[in-house]
Parts: C-alpha cells; sequence; structure tokens
C-alpha cells in the first residue's frame, strides 16, 4: 500500500492528505465485530443496475471471504455519488459502530488507491472510479 499510495502521489493528483488521514485513521480503528461473510470487492463493476440507476445483481463472488464487515460498507463511497444517498445507506445500516464505519472509510481508500494504480497502467474506468472514490470519501459523511 505505501508503495501504490507513493506511486499515485508522484505521477497524479487524485490522492491528497485529507484522504491518507482517513486511511491512518481508519488502520487505528479497533475490530469490534465477529467475522461474517463478505462479497470482498463491491465496486461500481460488480454490480449490475436498470435504466433507473436501481442495484439490480451483485456479481463476481471470487473475494466472497468471512472478514471485518466494513470491506463491504466501503461500497458506500465507491458507488453512491451523492452525500445524501450515502447519509441514508448509513442510516440504514443499523448497529453499525463508529470504528467498524472508521475501517469502512480507510477501505474506501484503499480501493481508490487500488484502482487508481490501475488507472496509471492505462484503465481509464478505474482511474475515473479512483477519483470519483477519493473525492467522496473527503466529501463525506
Amino acid at each position: 500500500m505505501v508503495e501504490r499510495i507513493g506511486r499515485l502521489q508522484r505521477e497524479t493528483t487524485v490522492l491528497n492528505d485529507a484522504a491518507l488521514r482517513i486511511y491512518e485513521d481508519a488502520v487505528e480503528a479497533p475490530i469490534d465485530v465477529e467475522p461474517t461473510w463478505l462479497h470482498g470487492d463491491l465496486h461500481g463493476g460488480n454490480l449490475l443496475v436498470d435504466d433507473d440507476g436501481v442495484i439490480t445483481a451483485v456479481i463476481d463472488w471470487g473475494d466472497m471471504a468471512r472478514g471485518d464487515r466494513s470491506t463491504d460498507l466501503a461500497t458506500l463511497w465507491m458507488n453512491l455519488g451523492d452525500r445524501k444517498a450515502r447519509e441514508n445507506a448509513m442510516r440504514a445500516c443499523h448497529g453499525v459502530s463508529d470504528a467498524t464505519w472508521r475501517r469502512a472509510k480507510g477501505w474506501a481508500v484503499f480501493y481508490g488507491v487500488t484502482l487508481g494504480t490501475s488507472g496509471l497502467a492505462g484503465d481509464t474506468r478505474h482511474a475515473l472510479m479512483a477519483r470519483r472514490t477519493l473525492e467522496r470519501i473527503v466529501a463525506g459523511p
């Protein structure tokens, strides 16, 4: 991760200090939930939506595992462009602790960095997903 962060900082303007602070805070957040089944890769390329933007299916279950649910909660910043939509989704996730949300934000930064380095290799779709994810995580909530 350190190498990817350095590369993005050297070659783009997509990653800023605010996003890095969110990531550092997430690393410090305790894991306060039991492992659960998770998708593990809930970016936009693995969601099918209808013409109205309603999610109709989740695909590519190859990274399915038991682990920290915050991994999948990062999808809010990766896939919901509207802040109000993210806030509504967070409210709908009853019983999620502050520490879990902090870790989820860190996962969103991680995915943004990962997609960003893929973007540097020529994948323009991943570069756009990275920029949007990192902008959203800084914008909040």
